[in-house]
């Protein structure tokens, strides 16, 4: 049975400036932060930015 989506993909080719603009939005930092992959936790749900995507 499928409960729902957890997890959002965007595409992140400036991922240093992505991060930076979702950290402020959010008023969070990333709990995941690797040149691959930026993972934000967003209320029980996951954010994730990919720069190659």
């Amino acid at each position: 049975m499928i409960l729902g989506l957890r997890t959002v993909i965007y595409p992140a080719p400036d991922l240093a400036a992505v991060k930076d603009w979702y950290s402020k939005v959010l008023g969070q930092g990333s709990y995941f932060d690797e040149p691959f992959y930026v993972g934000f936790s967003v209320g029980g749900f996951e954010l994730r930015l990919l720069p190659s995507a």
